[in-house]
């Protein structure tokens, strides 16, 4: 699901998604946490996040303000 509103809501982003050990995986540039944050946290259980920790502590704050 997140493969495909992902292609589907932002078509540049193609070129970076690809197969990675059997799952499909963002290989690009983030230039702001806020953006990609706002995309992940809306899909809670459909996405995986390897990295890098900066994001996962941002993602973490964010889900503080949520549950606050």
């Amino acid at each position: 699901l997140a493969h495909h509103l992902l292609e589907e809501e932002y078509p540049e982003a193609a070129p970076y998604v690809r197969m990675y050990k059997g799952q499909v995986t963002w290989f690009g540039p983030v230039y702001r946490f806020e953006g990609i944050g706002r995309f992940v946290l809306g899909l809670p259980g459909q996405i995986e996040v390897l990295g890098p920790k900066a994001f996962k502590a941002y993602l973490h704050e964010q889900q503080k303000k949520i549950l606050w």
